[in-house]
Formats: C-alpha cells, structure tokens, sequence
C-alpha cells in the first residue's frame, strides 16, 4: 500500500524552469528543478499555442502513467503575466518583448509590439470599418502618401487623375 501512496503523490509535482528550452525536436525538452533534483521533461501546449517559456518559469509537472523517467510539463512565466483579464477575456503575450494580442470582452481585438507588426500574403489583404484611422504616415511602396508630388501637372483648379 505505500509503494501506491508513493506512486500517487509523485504523479504531479511543480517546479522552475532551470535553463532555456531545447526545441529542435518533436517536444520542447526543458530542465526543471523540483524536490531537490533537476530533470529534462518533456513541455506540452494546447494545439495551435507554442511558446518557449523564459528561464525561471513555473511548471507543472506530471508522469505518464506513473513513470517517473516518462515526465510532462505545463509552463508559464505566471510573474509577469497579463493581469486584470476581464471574464472571457484572451491574450497572447511575450513576457520578454511584451508585444500583445488581446482579445477584449467587448469583441475588440487589441494588438500591441514596440517592434513593429508585418503582415505578409500571397492573396489579398482587406480592411473592412465603419471608419479606418491611420495615425502616422502612410507609405505606399515606399513613398509617404501625403507628401507625394506629382510632375507635368499644371497648378490650378484642375485635377491629376487617379493614384496610378
């Protein structure tokens, strides 16, 4: 009966993450310090959400079927999380760069990156509003949009025509 209460109490543990993620592999192999010892595990995500969580993150750690050398582990950086999330709310956020996605309770998305945010596609990309605000300047293919001139035209009430 001990050997079974021991085997229950070490199927799940908590830990810290030791040292960066190894993500070269199918898993994502990350050192984790628990009880006194460090092991690599094995890091799992929901489908679709991949992350390499910061060294110092916080783990949950549980053994497949009871193995102790078969170990899995949920991570996060729980410290430096979005706080204040309403109900229902959603964010995808980098701890390191703090660049954001939230998706807001009142169905507003809000994006954030100090960095810069590219969208890139093969097709078509269109943006659909009551109203498009653009704050900043605007280039297109290179060349502010606002500032643009245009040569041979003659100055006075008439018009240059469409953007070519």
């Amino acid at each position: 009966m001990l050997d079974v209460w021991a085997t229950l109490k070490n199927i799940v543990k908590r830990g810290k993450q030791t040292e960066p993620a190894k993500d070269s592999s199918d898993h994502q192999k990350v050192k984790v310090g628990y009880m006194g010892q460090t092991r690599e595990i094995n890091q799992i995500s929901p489908y679709g959400l991949f992350s390499s969580a910061p060294t110092g993150s916080e783990y949950l750690i549980f053994s497949s079927q009871a193995n102790a050398d078969a170990l899995y582990g949920l991570g996060n950086d729980y410290k430096n999380r979005i706080k204040n999330l309403k109900e229902g709310e959603v964010a995808l956020y980098n701890t390191k760069t703090q660049a954001l996605i939230h998706f807001k309770d009142d169905g507003s998305i809000y994006l954030y990156s100090s960095e810069g945010v590219k969208v890139e596609t093969t097709g078509d990309i269109d943006l659909i509003g009551a109203n498009i605000n653009i704050t900043g300047v605007l280039n297109i293919n290179g060349a502010p949009y606002l500032t643009h001139t245009h040569s041979g035209v003659t100055v006075g009430a008439g018009s240059t025509g469409g953007v070519v």
